[in-house]
């Protein structure tokens, strides 16, 4: 097994072990509101009371209409502090000597038309793998989602974007 397989397979390992031992309360979160100011995303439950906060980076988004992955250190418009450990990640892969390549190339390519929905977990297992970030949260965003409002989680409306947040305890 090469090294990239290797690191995939790690990768996903971390990422799956890391969800399900968050699952159970990033369930219970029905809404949302995004503070950019700040960095901090709040959720609430179904009667829209507080239920946790926590400090996010933005690790990549997806955009389904053209499928398409974006690495968040190739976002031109975002702030250092949101994309951290997104760079720290693409510094990671520029390192990385010619034996990984493949891994180099994945990482380093700002963005990637997939085939697929795991390619995107792909991505976001790595990023939390190589950042040892494990909590990540999947938000789709649709054409009534609006910073700074309490919105609803809402999976089953084919989204305008999907973005992946690593998140951290305040």
């Amino acid at each position: 097994m090469n090294d990239y397989s290797q690191t995939v397979r790690e990768a996903l390992n971390y990422y799956d072990i890391n969800y399900f031992n968050s699952y159970d309360k990033m369930a219970t979160f029905k809404y949302y509101k995004i503070d950019i100011e700040k960095n901090l995303i709040y959720f609430f439950d179904k009667n829209k009371k507080e239920m946790s906060k926590y400090r996010y980076e933005l690790i990549g988004k997806y955009v389904p209409e053209n499928q398409v992955w974006i690495w968040g250190w190739s976002v031109g418009v975002l702030s250092k502090e949101l994309i951290k450990i997104s760079r720290k990640v693409l510094n990671y892969a520029l390192d990385l000597d010619k034996e990984n390549l493949e891994l180099k190339t994945e990482l380093i390519t700002s963005r990637i038309i997939t085939t697929s929905p795991y390619q995107n977990e792909l991505h976001v297992a790595l990023a939390s793998y190589l950042s040892k970030q494990p909590l990540i949260f999947e938000l789709y965003f649709h054409e009534d989602s609006q910073e700074g409002q309490i919105t609803k989680i809402n999976y089953k409306i084919r989204p305008i974007s999907v973005s992946y947040f690593i998140l951290t305890d305040i």
